[in-house]
């Protein structure tokens, strides 16, 4: 039996998830030798994008793991003087994380590995059509992010 468009989109989003763990997991090992998990480095790559700082909750969203979880990790960053924690001008009950300056050579290191991995998955592939998967990619995002403001 051929694929429908169901089956198809059934298979896209599986594959999605596959991947995207499978790259995570290639990324980390090779980030492993700078003392980084997934969830330090992925949370300074998250904050590198947000130079006022976000709240922990909104980082543990956007990490993918819960604010118990993330709260050791901050912890350890903090310790090693690559974040500072501060009040949220506009809750005190909050949290506000920001990088500190000693963060940007090991986010510069990050940058490094990161990129070969990228140029090493990618180098025989067409780029229109990395071109059409970022396209389908923004589409998709674009989706949920709607979704999930009309449900949160």
């Amino acid at each position: 039996m051929g694929a429908t468009g169901l089956e198809s989109g059934h298979r896209f989003g599986l594959k999605l998830a596959e991947l995207s763990r499978l790259w995570r997991q290639a990324l980390d090992a090779r980030l492993r030798p700078l003392g980084l998990s997934q969830a330090r480095w992925a949370a300074l790559i998250h904050l590198s994008a947000y130079p006022d700082g976000l709240t922990q909750s909104r980082l543990a969203l956007r990490v993918g793991i819960r604010d118990s979880t993330l709260v050791p990790q901050l912890d350890a960053l903090a310790r090693d003087g690559l974040i500072e924690r501060r009040d949220s001008p506009g809750d005190r009950r909050a949290k506000t994380v920001r990088l500190t300056p000693a963060a940007l050579p090991l986010l510069k290191e990050i940058d490094r590995v990161g990129r070969e991995l990228r140029q090493e998955l990618t180098k025989d592939i067409d780029p229109q059509h990395l071109d059409t998967c970022l396209h389908v990619f923004n589409a998709i995002r674009n989706r949920l992010e709607g979704l999930n403001e009309d449900n949160g």
